[in-house]
Order: structure tokens, then sequence, then C-alpha cells
């Protein structure tokens, strides 16, 4: 069963300029290490996460890039790692349309063509959050990589049940 959306549920956006081959970029957000008191002790998680481009991203046997979600702990310790590899020609995106990471490790990844999401580190979505975690969007490079478009993250944390 999906988790049900909560009250209080609240959509974070990560963004990256379009990127050179060659050129690994990460960009982050940090949630609150420095919380003082507790309104509320129920336990979050990133929900869902869907990343986005403006343009056609097409896959390579070799030299290709991968589009990964993140999460670290307050350490600097990854935690998890969801990714679809551009590493075949079937791989592609449409422009503005998004690719739904909410699938199990090894599924097909709507809107990613026969792209499949791995998960090389920790677990697949929904990720509990601790204070201090930090969620990355990252373009990872194979090779030489492959220049990739602008690319948008939005993910949802919230309280499942």
């Amino acid at each position: 069963m999906a988790p049900i959306r909560k009250h209080g549920g609240h959509r974070y956006n990560l963004s990256l300029a379009a990127i050179a081959a060659a050129t690994q970029s990460f960009e982050g957000m940090n949630f609150d290490a420095f919380a003082v008191g507790t309104l509320d002790g129920a336990q979050e998680f990133v929900l869902e996460a869907n990343i986005t481009t403006n343009g056609v991203l097409t896959g390579q046997a070799t030299n290709f890039s991968s589009i990964a979600l993140q999460q670290y702990s307050s350490a600097g310790v990854l935690k998890n790692d969801i990714r679809v590899a551009f590493s075949a020609a079937g791989v592609v995106t449409v422009s503005f349309a998004p690719m739904n990471y909410n699938v199990a490790s090894g599924a097909t990844v709507p809107g990613a063509g026969t792209g499949v999401l791995a998960n090389p580190t920790g677990t697949v979505l929904p990720w509990p959050i601790a204070t201090g975690d930090t969620i990355v969007l990252a373009k990872i490079v194979t090779g030489t990589g492959l220049a990739t478009p602008e690319l948008w993250a939005s993910f949802l944390v919230g309280v499942k049940s």
C-alpha cells in the first residue's frame, strides 16, 4: 500500500544547470541540524521523488552519466542512493516530463524510457529523515560522461502511515 499523505507534507526542489560532458555536478539541501525543541515528534520521510529535464537526454553505451538522488547523514556518510544510468540508447527523457523515482530497485522508471532504478547504497524510497541529513541531486559521470540538460528534482517530505 502506498504511503498516505498526511497534513503538513511539503515539497522541496533542487536543480542543476545544463552540464557539460565529463563534469560531475551536485546540488543539495540540509534538514535543520540545529533545531531547538520539538513541535511534533512524528518521524518524517522522503516519500516521493521525481526528476525532470528541460531537454531530451538520450543514453549511450560508454561515457555516460547517471542522475542520482542521494541522502547523506549529518556526519557526511552516504545513507541512500537511487539513480538511473543513461547507459543505453533506450534510456531517454522527454523534455519537461518527470522521471518517477518511486519504484523498486531494478524496476523501469516511468519517464526514463527503458531506464531502471539502481540502488547502490541503502534503500529505495521512502527514506526516514534525521536532523542534519542532506538530500542531494547529483550528476554522476562514468568515463568522460555525457552532457546533460538542466535537471530539476522535486521530492515530497512528510509523515507516512
